[in-house]
């Protein structure tokens, strides 16, 4: 018969590999989902910075009748986001040094921007401000969408050509 040895150490290291893991993947995971949502962030930037660029060149185009629309179009093409349905968009053109017109009116941004008078209203060497914000996609192990009211904001500010 076999006597059982007590006070060894076999085993000692899956236990504590099992305390160790979970920390472990966590922190993993939480790094890719970071560098994920930062990614998010840096093509919504480039998507608002094209998008603004376009904006800027607008004016005088007599086949653009809405250049908010156009300029949306352009933003949401160029930045392939997991949340690119739910982008808000709010455009300040300014008419002169120190007046300006934001669409849509009141200044709430919405996913669907119209601004037809805002085609008459580019002026050449005047500043146009283009804002997007997009909704957070963060899916972490499986689950929903974890930060449901986080939002990704990016704003560009242009001259008119």
């Amino acid at each position: 018969m076999r006597r059982l040895r007590v006070g060894g150490d076999a085993g000692g290291s899956l236990v504590e590999m099992a305390f160790v893991m979970p920390i472990l993947l966590f922190t993993v995971f939480g790094i890719a989902e970071f560098g994920i949502t930062m990614n998010s962030a840096l093509e919504l930037t480039n998507g608002v910075t094209l998008g603004a660029q376009y904006m800027a060149t607008l004016r005088g185009i007599s086949t653009v009748t809405d250049p908010c629309a156009a300029t949306a179009a352009v933003i949401k093409g160029a930045s392939p986001l997991p949340g690119a349905a739910g982008i808000k968009y709010t455009f300040q053109i300014y008419t002169s040094a120190t007046s300006s017109v934001t669409y849509p009116t009141g200044g709430v941004p919405t996913a669907s921007p119209t601004c037809t008078a805002g085609a008459a209203e580019l002026t050449q060497n005047m500043k146009i401000v283009v804002t997007a914000n997009s909704p957070c996609v963060v899916f972490t192990y499986g689950n929903a969408n974890i930060l449901p009211g986080c939002l990704l904001p990016a704003q560009t500010t242009v001259i008119s050509q």
